[in-house]
């Protein structure tokens, strides 16, 4: 009956339609972002020494108000003296008062587990319930296996701590719903209403990693086709589940746990570490625009996998932090700081204590928002996964003149940034002028760039070409592009004069040559369906920072140049940095279907095996790359002596936000063991599958005899139109 009435208020709430009439996935203007904003989970270790370092980098963040997890065995041991500590040193503390999980499993059965829960909580709220800011109840109420609790278990927990912080009169907060799952936030706060023992805070462990980005309308609520029907961001959830809060009883909503885990950005991209950390300055800066959290508590603050600070180690708790931070592990010798701790301690200082303003208005992918503090106007400036946007296309000279920059890790810049990136940047004003900002519609371009830190670039039209190019090199490349036209380049090297044009010009005092990849036109057929996707230069570009992004090498894109006008009707430019000293993976497999056992001092399994983990990580990372011949795989020596790859020819790869299946794996499986016959071709493929934890079937030999067919038929008719 609980379960039926926990879906009966559901329905009462989303059946009115409420929550369109109450959310927005845009901030609400004029905002007061509190100065106690932001808190911070954490947790310290046996050795006493770890509570002077957690104290340290507490302050060292700014960071007043702690969140401290406290179960039945942290009485009387390292965790009750840590929290003795952070009282002392007058850091405002929200404990977090944790059941274990077995026994909440048992709170329902005759085993006294009620009677234990009932006098841990009594027992914590006379010790330290008028020296604590808040006491929250409730774990990860909505993952049964995590917490312990059945829907009657923590029903009959919640009643017992309510009863006896009334009995003290104190408040409690909860119930501490994990993810975006407000058909329990409205179930549990109206079937607590309805019973009278509703929480004096609504907690949510607000995630929104699951979208990627906390800007991206979530598409596992309703699919990636109807995610831009309902646009559910960060911005709008948390207005959803504060409007359920005010709708039960309980308009104050903290988030109690947020963290972006390492090893889920990894799924497809690189750089992780980094783009935790630019997650972390866009989910702060979008919480506090909502204008519907009181507070966001970061953690974990020292964990492998999530943590601010890396803890050295590769061990991860059964029981996951949002449900339990148990302990800071590892050594402190072995600590370091990731980018998201300086990332945090920016966010901390440039909007804690403002007033949220606006957000300007500019094309999806762009955010820019506007925050009044104290000493003047303050903005954040940041574009959407992959995309950048010219710093002056969005502010005018004069305004820039005015500015001074900060990086996301709080760096002071000498200049302007040439774009603003996915990596946030701050900007600010003395005094409390309007900024106007006129931001042109075609702010946002269709360009991909990889991140680098090391790597400026910028949009370029130049008579009538248009395009991108690494910063400073546009005049360089143009005149390549004009003296190779003309025939008047020496010293250019033509590696292909076919279909396409492929030449690779020495560069004067670097390192590797230029390789610029000419596309003539396509007949008019192909351009017809070749509209809505670019022309092969604007997609080779595009597709080749897709693929560094998500850590599969290519080489170093430099520009790409098109007509402005008619891109696709006219010959178009790809450059891009010399991959030297490679040979291609044909080159090996030939030999090796010609009986030789090694190619460049590697053996065959040597390069099945090394070709195979690259691969695997190619597909796991979503990237179906529809051209994956063995020409156009690179390999060469590196420096350990290993061999190191690159992927050439991008135009036709596509990217999902998953890893393929095993349909879309043999597609580029059956064109790159082409040069190879088959035995060697069932060899590579068992090393490949083992990698995915498959075994090779009869019926996977199904593409390799279609492919080899299509290769017959082709050459053949190749040669009967040469005899013609």
């Amino acid at each position: 009956m609980l379960t039926v009435r926990m879906a009966g208020h559901t329905l009462a709430y989303f059946g009115r339609w409420r929550w369109h009439r109450a959310t927005s996935p845009l901030p609400r203007n004029a905002a007061q972002v509190p100065t106690d904003f932001f808190g911070l989970c954490v947790a310290n270790a046996p050795d006493p020494v770890c509570d002077d370092y957690v104290i340290a980098r507490l302050n060292e963040l700014g960071i007043r108000h702690a969140r401290l997890d406290f179960t039945y065995g942290d009485r009387e041991a390292f965790t009750e003296r840590f929290l003795d500590r952070l009282l002392t040193d007058q850091f405002r503390v929200c404990l977090h008062l944790v059941q274990p999980r077995e026994e909440a499993r048992a709170m329902l059965r005759m085993s006294g587990a009620a009677e234990r829960w009932r006098a841990f909580v009594g027992d914590m709220l006379d010790r330290y319930g008028s020296r604590v800011e808040l006491i929250e109840i409730g774990t990860t109420c909505n993952r049964r296996k995590w917490s312990g609790y059945s829907p009657a278990a923590f029903f009959a927990a919640w009643q017992i701590a309510w009863e006896e912080a009334r009995g003290r009169n104190l408040k409690i907060a909860g119930p501490n719903v994990t993810d975006f799952e407000p058909a329990y936030n409205a179930g549990w706060l109206g079937e607590l209403r309805r019973a009278g023992v509703l929480p004096s805070v609504h907690t949510d462990n607000l995630f929104v990693e699951r979208a990627t980005e906390p800007e991206a309308f979530d598409h596992k609520i309703a699919g990636q086709r109807l995610a831009r029907l309902f646009r559910f961001n960060l911005v709008r959830k948390a207005q959803l589940l504060q409007d359920i809060g005010a709708w039960a009883g309980v308009p104050t909503l903290m988030c109690a746990h947020v963290t972006w885990s390492l090893r889920r950005i990894a799924r497809i991209l690189e750089d992780v570490e980094e783009k935790q950390a630019d997650y972390l300055a866009r989910y702060a800066c979008l919480a506090a625009a909502s204008g519907a959290l009181t507070r966001v508590y970061w953690g974990a603050l020292i964990g492998q996998r999530e943590g601010l600070i890396d803890d050295g180690t590769s061990e991860y708790p059964e029981i996951p932090h949002v449900t339990y931070y148990e302990q800071a592990r590892g050594a402190i010798k072995d600590y370091r700081l990731r980018p998201a701790f300086f990332a945090l301690r920016t966010v901390i200082r440039f909007i804690a204590g403002t007033t949220y303003v606006r957000k300007i208005k500019s094309e999806r992918g762009l955010e820019i928002h506007e925050f009044l503090a104290p000493e003047g106007t303050r903005h954040v400036a940041w574009t959407m996964n992959g995309h950048r946007v010219l710093t002056r296309e969005c502010y005018p000279a004069k305004i820039l003149q005015k500015a001074t920059f900060y990086s996301r890790a709080g760096a002071k810049l000498d200049d302007p940034p040439i774009m603003i990136t996915e990596s946030p940047v701050y900007i600010a004003w003395s005094g409390q002028a309007e900024i106007s900002i006129p931001v042109v519609a075609d702010s946002v371009k269709n360009v991909v760039f990889a991140q680098d830190g090391n790597m400026e670039y910028d949009f370029v039209t130049r008579g009538e070409f248009s395009g991108v190019c690494r910063s400073g090199c546009d005049n360089i490349i143009i005149n390549m592009i004009a003296a190779l036209e003309t025939g008047k380049q020496t010293g250019a090297g033509i590696l292909r004069d076919a279909r396409n044009r492929v030449v690779r010009v020495p560069q004067s005092g670097a390192q590797n040559a230029i390789v610029l990849k000419m596309f003539r036109p396509q007949a008019l057929v192909r351009r017809w369906f070749a509209r809505r996707k670019g022309d092969k230069a604007f997609r080779s570009w595009n597709n080749a920072n897709e693929l560094l992004r998500r850590g599969i090498s290519t080489p170093r894109p430099t520009a790409f140049f098109h007509q402005a006008d008619e891109p696709l009707s006219a010959p178009s430019w790809y450059a891009c940095v010399d991959f030297a000293g490679a040979h291609s993976a044909r080159d090996a497999f030939s030999a090796f279907s010609a009986g030789a056992t090694e190619f460049q001092e590697h053996a065959v399994n040597d390069w099945y095996e090394a070709i195979a983990v690259f691969l695997q990580k190619l597909h796991t990372r979503g990237v179906y790359f529809r051209d994956l011949s063995a020409g156009n795989l690179l390999a060469r020596p590196a420096q350990s002596g290993e061999l190191e790859f690159a992927l050439i020819d991008t135009a036709r790869a596509r990217f999902y936000p998953h890893s393929l299946g095993l349909r879309l794996r043999l597609c580029d499986l059956m064109r790159i063991c082409h040069p190879l016959d088959w035995p060697n071709r069932r060899i590579f493929v068992e090393q490949y599958l083992a990698h995915n934890g498959r075994r090779f079937s009869w019926w996977m030999k199904i593409p390799f005899w279609y492919y080899d067919w299509k290769h017959r038929v082709k050459n053949r008719w190749k040669q009967c139109k040469i005899k013609n």
